[in-house]
């Protein structure tokens, strides 16, 4: 028996009738490898797209970092396909999806000034950036201030 064939369309209306939250976010995680499979540049960016706002809204935004990651990199790639469908919202859908992906970062756990000359022993490449934040191959860490006023 053959693979039953992908139908966005028919795929999220199923997603849409259960219940919000964890639910939701498990069917479109589902939702995104099916789509992947399928190869269908549409659905793969529009199901990542649901869950980060689905993640952000209801669930825990920072699992939105690396699946809006993932619709970018999609999005340069096959930007045609989202306009074509989505011509109106594809501007916004991109912004609104980074933002998604880069938000969360503002609150993760903030290293203090003191462990600053620690964390540039440890050999990794960071740059300076006004605001206290490093940046690294990696996640941002903020950074507070010593007690010394840095």
């Amino acid at each position: 028996m053959g693979k039953a064939k992908f139908c966005g369309e028919e795929l999220e209306a199923a997603i849409k009738r259960l219940p919000q939250g964890k639910p939701q976010m498990d069917a479109y995680w589902n939702a995104v490898r099916q789509a992947d499979e399928a190869g269908d540049p549409y659905w793969r960016m529009m199901f990542r797209c649901r869950y980060c706002y689905e993640a952000t809204f209801r669930d825990d935004p920072p699992k939105a970092i690396p699946v809006a990651a993932e619709f970018c990199a999609l999005f340069e790639e096959n930007s045609e396909a989202f306009i074509e469908r989505s011509p109106d919202g594809a501007s916004e859908m991109h912004l609104m999806i980074m933002q998604m992906g880069i938000d969360p970062i503002v609150f993760l756990p903030q290293i203090p000034g003191d462990d600053d000359g620690r964390i540039l022993s440890l050999g990794q490449v960071l740059s300076y950036r006004p605001a206290h934040l490093l940046v690294a191959d990696g996640p941002v860490l903020a950074v507070r201030g010593s007690e010394k006023g840095v």
